[in-house]
């Protein structure tokens, strides 16, 4: 499964490797046995797109190879048309359209199926007309983040990996700063040394021109209404014990700005804002949907109404249409309240229908930033070339495998909901 230097991997633990290194390990343990069938269960969806791209020609070369069946399942239009044959298309566990991959992406026959195409984003079609103003709300300047290493049990520290190298970024009022790279890059570290929820080395943070960085606890813990995260698994992000009510509105309790007996009227209001239900507010966060979850995080993150909101991955887990909504739902608060965005993923189509720039991260550093459009039009730097190509195009793509000598029934079958 090309692996590098696989003797000495095979003494390594999981944890010990990347994203993708970890999926190859999978893909080996399910060929162990020279199987017939592979199922992948959404075998991409946590992985930024050059892994991606390598783990699907890793599974087709595969394929050719041992010439077996693939049911290949997704809720990435852009893969399936870049891996299937066929598809059927589920919606609560009924088939509502079986397909040619051509014909389902330019004729689809259900509204189900029409919703999914008209809701997956493709490279290219964003606005590029965006504008935002010039009050900025956040600005970092040569930001950078160690962290400590060490080689044994009773060492001292090395000089451990600098994750963030001396990165500079602003956002404006009302602005989305879209950030993309590769897993393992750095993104969600500047993320979290951005809001001190991991200490930087060095450099600066101005939020809403208060210094963050070298800020007292008591000034930080004062500031931090003003910024709010969103993170990828909106599950793990709730508090399973925790009424609606009180979910959504504690990080508003916290700073003083509602008292307990006023909590559910703000809480009404508050899912309001996200389009749900108002009678929702005393149910427990396992009894939504995962695109429900996600709304219930960025109404908890608008319950102190803050300047900037991070979203780190937060509709990476999410199937297209869902997706769509969240960040409908995003552009919408940001039209009406001027909140200012900054947007991590690694799904490159969606980062460019939402964000009005975009800066690229590559090893720890910043390589290029620029208006949404023109960046990804013409981008400057290798590495975004790099990133470009190996974005799924959304336009079905036959790897027929009669050039190699296999039957057509061998040819994948994906599976999208």
């Amino acid at each position: 499964v090309r692996i590098p230097e696989p003797v000495r991997r095979l003494d390594q633990y999981p944890h010990e490797l990347s994203g993708g290194l970890r999926q190859r390990v999978m893909i080996a343990m399910a060929l162990a046995c020279r199987p017939r069938l592979l199922i992948c269960d959404e075998p991409t969806t946590a992985l930024d797109v050059t892994t991606q791209a390598e783990i699907l020609s890793l599974i087709r070369s595969l394929q050719a190879e041992i010439g077996m069946g693939v049911l290949f399942i997704t809720h990435d239009m852009g893969v399936v048309a870049e891996m299937a044959d066929r598809v059927v298309v589920l919606r609560h566990g009924e088939k509502v359209e079986e397909a040619a991959v051509e014909d389902l992406f330019n004729r689809p026959q259900a509204a189900y199926s029409k919703t999914l195409m008209a809701a997956t984003p493709k490279l290219g079609t964003g606005s590029s007309t965006k504008a935002a103003g010039t009050d900025m709300v956040l600005e970092v300047d040569s930001l950078s983040t160690r962290f400590a290493s060490k080689t044994g049990l009773f060492s001292k520290a090395s000089e451990g990996v600098l994750a963030v190298k001396g990165v500079s970024i602003t956002i404006a009022r009302g602005e989305t700063l879209g950030l993309v790279g590769e897993s393992g890059c750095g993104k969600s570290t500047l993320a979290r040394s951005i809001l001190r929820l991991i200490e930087p080395e060095s450099g600066t943070v101005l939020l809403d021109g208060n210094h963050l960085t070298g800020s007292s606890k008591a000034t930080l813990r004062r500031s931090r209404k003003e910024a709010q995260m969103i993170f990828q698994d909106p599950y793990a992000s709730l508090n399973p014990r925790l009424p609606v009510h009180e979910l959504i509105t504690e990080p508003a309790r916290i700073h003083g700005l509602v008292s307990r007996r006023d909590q559910k009227d703000l809480a009404a209001r508050l899912l309001e804002r996200v389009g749900l239900e108002t009678d929702a507010i005393h149910r427990f966060a396992h009894q939504f949907s995962g695109g429900q979850r996600q709304r219930l995080c960025i109404a908890r993150a608008l319950s102190v109404e803050p300047k900037l909101i991070v979203a780190d991955e937060a509709v990476s887990a999410l199937d297209v249409s869902i997706a769509r909504q969240i960040t409908d739902l995003m552009l919408e608060l940001q039209a009406r309240d001027g909140l200012a965005f900054l947007f991590i993923s690694h799904d490159i189509a969606v980062v460019e229908r939402v964000s009005h720039r975009i800066a690229v991260m590559y090893k720890g550093e910043i390589v290029e930033t620029g208006p949404a459009g023109e960046l990804l039009a013409a981008p400057r730097h290798a590495y975004t070339r790099r990133l470009l190509s190996a974005v799924p195009s959304g336009i079905p793509v036959r790897r027929r495998k009669q050039a190699a000598g296999a039957p057509v029934g061998d040819a994948p079958v994906s599976l999208s909901a």
